[in-house]
């Protein structure tokens, strides 16, 4: 578990450790391993990410509630990025998984 923080400082605690301040070399170090990572956490992160261009499938989950309110995932000035569908889910709750993967052909 390596947990990506701009507040947390020292150990984590619980079988993990703490990324260091350069998104970017974390992930490659992380991607030595298996290759596999999972990110969980909120839209800043994931704006970190998608701004590092370190993310290579997407996974979103689209429910069938709107709230309208939250910090946005897209930020203003986004840079547009291609991406193709590899399958979706339907669930029994009305949502659907959608499983994008990153296309760098261009």
């Amino acid at each position: 578990k390596t947990v990506f923080s701009r507040t947390l400082k020292g150990d984590p605690g619980w079988n993990g450790k703490l990324a260091g301040p350069d998104l970017k070399a974390e992930i490659a170090a992380l991607k030595q391993g298996d290759g596999a990572i999972f990110c969980f956490g909120g839209a800043t992160l994931a704006q970190s990410l998608i701004a590092a261009d370190v993310i290579d499938e997407y996974f979103f989950m689209i429910t069938p509630n709107l709230q309208g309110s939250g910090k946005r995932l897209f930020a203003p000035r986004f840079n547009p990025l291609l991406l193709t569908l590899e399958r979706s889910k339907q669930l029994d709750t009305g949502a659907v998984i959608l499983h994008y993967r990153r296309n760098r052909a261009s």
